[in-house]
């Protein structure tokens, strides 16, 4: 479609830049892997929603454990 730009390759994608990488978009980041996500800093993360936060993990057993926020905690 118009403005649409799809990337492919059999092997490996790398990108990198002597400073900062930014990502934005309009709607959703959507991340996807067969294997593993993996993220690795050396100096402080932080992660600001907006919004409510959920981590989902499912077990061989396909439960799904819930980790409350602390809206959630606090029985707001």
């Amino acid at each position: 479609s118009n403005g649409k730009i799809d990337i492919y390759s059999a092997d490996s994608i790398s990108i990198y830049t002597g400073n900062d990488l930014n990502i934005s978009a309009a709607r959703d980041i959507n991340f996807n892997a067969k294997g593993n996500i993996n993220m690795k800093s050396t100096g402080y993360t932080k992660i600001t929603p907006t919004e409510n936060f959920e981590v989902l993990a499912k077990n061989k057993n396909k439960k799904r454990a819930k980790q409350k926020t602390n809206k959630e905690k606090r029985g707001r």
